[in-house]
């Protein structure tokens, strides 16, 4: 999936969209979580780097972005 930075996403991720051009590991994965909420927790307290936060999108599903330690992008969803 290619993800131009748009109207689509926060400001914050707009921003880490354009500053991962040429970045040490442009690539993303998103993973279906449908116990989201509980599970958005678990990251945020256990210190992930959340470069988006949890947040209901356009197009139906309510997800969020981490990195991990090698720079990957990981999006963690759920429907509506």
């Amino acid at each position: 999936m290619i993800e131009p930075a748009g109207s689509l996403y926060s400001d914050e991720y707009n921003a880490e969209i354009r500053a991962r051009v040429g970045a040490k590991a442009p690539n993303a994965l998103y993973v279906e979580e449908l116990d989201l909420d509980p599970y958005y927790e678990r990251v945020r307290a256990a210190g992930g780097r959340i470069v988006d936060p949890l947040a209901p999108r356009p197009w139906g599903q309510r997800e969020f972005t981490v990195e991990d330690a090698a720079g990957n992008w990981l999006t963690f969803w759920t429907k509506g």
